[in-house]
């Protein structure tokens, strides 16, 4: 009698091949890939080539056991993760724990055969407002942390003078020092992976008074990114504001697909906001 072949499930085998597509893409760079200081291919270029969130595609190089952290504090963040993990606590008691989101947490945490619902062609999973990020963006360079300190303060004493003043608009030299701290953050940040609200990665230069994207020929002016700033921090902060920018084209300027994003990966501006 003939007997019944086992064969593994299509699904199964599908994720099995998405792991290790992945798996390969992250630890050999293409020629041009952006790679982190491991010598990986950096996650948002990850991103556009597999149409995933780059939390989803965090776990899924963890389900891999390939994902290699790229300093020693996220090392040590993605060891008491596991550790908890294996020790039974539930994701809750993790987010807890750690004090981090829940989807944070998750990307730290393998996805065991059978219970991963992944499509191959899924786009980027939903996060929590204002996640943290999945690598510190001020992390690599001394002089990124001091130009992101110096705006967020000065980013203070505008929301402190809007609420003083009842108004959407606070005086000319508030918006002078906000735009020379901006400018000194892009200008630190030239280089850096961002990515586009529909996944594509991308980064800039700074040559003068313009940011050039490497995606776009035409640069875009220090005036134009002044502009922008000035309608994110109205719409974000201005008592007539929703308290977020909910997409590029409410920034209403040239470029704005990119400096959204940016703007959001430098804390600038949010994309929804605070719940409670």
């Amino acid at each position: 009698m003939r007997t019944k072949e086992k064969t593994e499930p299509i699904a199964d085998r599908a994720f099995a091949e998405l792991l290790d597509a992945l798996a390969d893409a992250y630890l050999h760079p293409r020629e041009g890939d952006l790679t982190d200081r491991n010598g990986n291919t950096r996650i948002p270029v990850l991103q556009e080539r597999f149409q995933l969130s780059a939390l989803k595609i965090r776990r899924l190089l963890v389900t891999a056991e390939v994902f290699a952290p790229v300093s020693e504090a996220k090392e040590k963040q993605m060891r008491q993760i596991r550790q908890l993990a294996d020790a039974g606590k539930t994701i809750p008691e993790i987010v807890e724990a750690v004090h981090m989101c829940e989807t944070a947490v998750k990307s730290y945490i393998p996805y065991k055969k059978g219970t991963c619902k992944i499509r191959i062609d899924c786009r980027r999973e939903e996060e929590e407002p204002d996640s943290a990020p999945e690598e510190s963006i001020a992390e690599e360079l001394p002089e990124r942390k001091e130009a992101l300190e110096r705006l967020q303060k000065a980013l203070k004493q505008y929301q402190d003078e809007l609420e003083r003043t009842g108004s959407d608009t606070v005086d000319k030299k508030f918006y002078q020092r906000l735009d020379d701290c901006l400018w000194s953050v892009l200008s630190v940040f030239a280089g850096y992976p961002f990515c586009t609200a529909t996944g594509l990665a991308f980064t800039y230069t700074i040559r003068g008074y313009e940011m050039f994207v490497d995606r776009k020929d035409k640069s875009i002016t220090k005036s134009t990114v002044a502009m922008a700033f000035h309608q994110g921090l109205k719409l974000q902060y201005g008592p007539q504001g929703a308290g977020c920018v909910s997409g590029p084209k409410k920034l209403g300027t040239f470029g704005a697909s990119y400096l959204y994003p940016v703007f959001i990966r430098l804390g600038i501006i949010r994309n929804r906001p605070v719940s409670g």
